[in-house]
């Protein structure tokens, strides 16, 4: 009988971590809409200049956000005005991502809406992993709300 060790050797302790990401997240986040964006389709393909935004979604997609209105304000004034953005922080399960997009990962330009609020996902990476090996159980994503351009006029 082959022993499971939590370095990986065993498949069902992988899949247990993963799934204890995934309840923490449908227990204290709301579910929101995902946008990916398609960059290879934002070409034209014969003259190579760009094309309106094509989005793959909205996906559901339950997630956890970190967003203080009052906390994470940036106000910049600039030739164009004032300009305020929001920063934010969000955690996906891997899980609940691999069931909405199971050939994609999360990339800079997709779009999040939540709470009637659009972020655009500025950067991020896999998180979670699990003691020191390759294997993860989530994603997380940094994203910004900004007010001079509403990511949802893209969709």
């Amino acid at each position: 009988m082959p022993v499971c060790k939590l370095y990986g050797d065993c498949a069902s302790e992988i899949e247990l971590f993963k799934g204890y990401e995934e309840e923490r997240n449908a227990l204290s986040g709301p579910d929101g809409t995902y946008y990916s964006l398609d960059r290879g389709e934002n070409v034209h393909p014969v003259y190579n200049e760009p094309e309106p935004y094509a989005f793959t979604g909205p996906k559901i997609i339950t997630f956890t956000i970190e967003f203080q209105e009052s906390d994470n304000r940036s106000v910049s004034v600039r030739d164009e005005g004032l300009v305020v953005e929001y920063d934010a922080t969000v955690t996906i399960s891997r899980n609940a991502w691999e069931s909405a997009f199971p050939t994609r990962t999360p990339k800079e330009g997709d779009v999040i809406g939540v709470f009637s609020r659009y972020f655009d996902v500025v950067g991020g990476g896999r998180s979670g992993n699990i003691v020191d090996t390759e294997e993860f159980v989530g994603w997380k994503l940094e994203v910004k709300e900004r007010e001079h351009f509403e990511p949802d006029r893209k969709l």
